[in-house]
């Protein structure tokens, strides 16, 4: 049935849009939902509950109702997922039918007698619902300004749209506000009924609660089941509507180049100030490398889009035969020059993007650069938002101490870090999620897929990975960290930030008895991938952890546990890794994965 549906929407003919003179129309909330796919996801939701029709008519289809007619034709998002007419109302339909399909698989609450769980099956069902219909409802609050032909901004807890409009999305929003604002319009979708039904079971109301205003490790499995379910659907959107594609097919890797490409400009990166990570001249947008490109790379893999090149020259010849990059003077894709903003200066590595690839025609782009870009081998010698040439032969001012390692035809020397790249959403928004149901409910497999960010003091990534890994171990002889503590340090801060996904479908690192489980080799793959470019190296990584001693041992004095998958789709499959000890300063905040069992014929000793 969900491939259907999927395939379904896929197929679909465009659906026309009501318009006047370029204004939407608003239209009946029956009317939006009155589209075949449409129909077809409410009758799966029917399907996928054991409600009786009145009550799943009163509480189920009249919230969706009022739903559909608050968000009208209102898009998801501007630039990432859903970001077309109506992509709001299809992502909200599609996160509950999710979430109802990993709801039929538990009993709840979970641990009541089965005479609790008959008596309140249906209030956690309708909780699973609700919190899937509003986790990011107030996006329309906090994104976005709703402009009405009389030029007024309408607010949407004044009531639905009074008359024909247009969006505008809001310049420097915070992306995560809208969490913690999603209770606001609760009232105005759900009714007093379906409130008054919530809070008659403070357990339930409570998991609801925490879950639409983003208190994650309170949300309960509500959360976890409408976590799961959104990153489901926000995948399942990826290469966003027809009508926006460019030439390139949708499933193509250029389109997925472009899309993610913009996105990370338009959403997620600073430009313009000190160590930002790109800056935009009269003569191109200059994003900073390895930096960007390496969170480019990333953010494809997180979202499941295959043919990625893990090889980071690799991902530079594939930009650039795409036209996505433009090539030096000298026929290389990495640029390099100094950025001075003010009284801070830098020496940096760059790939130059056209910005029309970024910002379509007449489409508003953002102030040019308040400063001097200088570039080796340009041609152009424009100051204030221009580019400055520089001869090859000119000093480089220099505020890093940083070692070159100059490899490749795209050698360049490391930059200083960044600052921040507004990264903080992107590994929230989405991990690997397969779009059958067996692998969103439970196929925990550790294989290799990203569910991280890009770090931004890097080793030169166009280096070999072995000179690069020479590089870290040069300097940890010098005082600072090994390739073991380096890895430590980034799983500590990965988990911290939760840019590192813990007990989902094909995270490597889970929760097992009371501890961080590491899935082996996936997790020392990622962190070779992450900061060196290719995961050739991984063991070597590993042997330097093990050497921390961070690690319990078997019974037997090996170092790699065994852990049952056991999950509703998959039993009998076995995952290895390695069980981290109680005082490693890494206390899991989440709970026990419930599909993971130690095999337990290894009792555990410290290493």
């Amino acid at each position: 049935m969900l491939k259907r549906l999927l395939s379904m929407k896929k197929n679909a003919d465009p659906i026309p849009i009501p318009q006047e003179r370029g204004w939407w129309v608003p239209l009946k909330g029956a009317e939006l939902l009155d589209t075949p796919y449409r129909q077809q996801v409410l009758k799966s939701l029917w399907d996928l509950t054991s409600l009786t029709q009145p009550v799943f008519d009163d509480y189920v289809r009249l919230p969706l109702k009022r739903y559909a007619e608050l968000v009208q034709l209102l898009p998801a998002s501007e630039n990432h997922h859903h970001a077309y007419a109506g992509g709001m109302l299809d992502h909200a339909l599609e996160v509950v039918s999710f979430a109802l399909r990993l709801r039929r698989q538990h009993l709840l609450p979970p641990g009541a007698t089965p005479e609790e769980q008959a008596s309140v099956g249906e209030l956690w069902t309708i909780a699973v619902v609700y919190a899937a219909l509003l986790h990011d409802i107030a996006k329309i609050l906090v994104d976005i300004d709703i402009i009405l032909q009389d030029g007024r901004v309408w607010r949407l807890w004044q009531g639905t749209i009074p008359t024909p409009y247009r969006v505008q999305y809001r310049k420097g929003r915070d992306y995560q506000l809208h969490q913690v604002s999603n209770s606001l319009l609760c009232h105005q979708i759900l009714g007093s009924r379906g409130m008054e039904w919530l809070i008659s079971d403070p357990a339930v109301f409570g998991q609801f609660m925490y879950t639409i205003t983003g208190y994650s490790h309170e949300s309960g499995i509500i959360g976890e089941f409408v976590s799961q379910a959104d990153r489901a659907s926000v995948a399942s959107s990826l290469g966003g509507d027809p009508s926006r594609a460019l030439e390139a097919p949708v499933e193509s890797l250029q389109r997925k180049l472009v899309d993610a490409l913009r996105y990370l400009v338009k959403e997620q990166l600073p430009l313009n100030s000190p160590r930002a990570p790109a800056y935009l001249t009269e003569e191109g947008l200059w994003i900073v490398a390895p930096s960007v490109p390496n969170q480019l790379k990333a953010y494809l893999l997180q979202h499941g889009v295959g043919g990625v090149p893990s090889n980071t020259t690799r991902m530079y010849d594939e930009m650039q035969a795409h036209g996505l990059i433009e090539a030096s003077g000298e026929g290389k894709a990495v640029w390099k020059g100094d950025v001075q903003i003010g009284e801070w200066q830098a020496s940096l590595s760059f790939l130059k993007v056209t910005p029309s690839v970024i910002w379509g025609a007449g489409e508003e782009r953002p102030p040019l650069l308040a400063g001097t870009l200088r570039v080796i081998g340009s041609e152009s010698s424009v100051e204030k938002g221009g580019v400055v040439e520089r001869a090859a032969h000119e000093a480089v001012p220099q505020v890093t101490s940083h070692s070159s390692v100059p490899t490749g035809n795209h050698a360049h020397e490391q930059e200083p870090e960044p600052q921040d790249m507004g990264r903080e959403k992107l590994g929230a928004e989405t991990a690997n999620i397969e779009l059958d149901v067996d692998d969103i409910v439970s196929l925990i497999t550790g294989k290799d897929c990203s569910d991280y960010r890009t770090d931004n003091g890097e080793v030169d990534s166009h280096a070999s990975p072995s000179a690069k890994l020479e590089t870290v171990e040069r300097e940890g002889r010098g005082g600072t960290q090994d390739l073991g503590q380096a890895f430590f340090h980034w799983l500590s801060s990965g988990l911290v930030s939760k840019k590192i996904i813990v007990n989902d479908a094909k995270a490597a690192v889970h929760v097992v008895e009371g501890t961080y489980f590491l899935v082996s080799p996936g997790i020392f793959r990622r962190f070779c991938n992450e900061q060196f470019g290719s995961d050739s190296q991984w063991e070597k990584v590993q042997r330097r952890f093990q050497k921390l001693g961070l690690h319990l041992r078997t019974a037997t004095k090996t170092n790699i546990f065994k852990v049952s998958v056991q999950g509703p789709n998959r039993k009998g499959s076995v995952l290895k890794g390695y069980l981290l000890k109680s005082e490693s300063s890494m206390k899991p905040l989440a709970r026990d994965n419930v599909y993971l069992s130690l095999i337990k014929d290894e009792a555990e000793h410290d290493a």
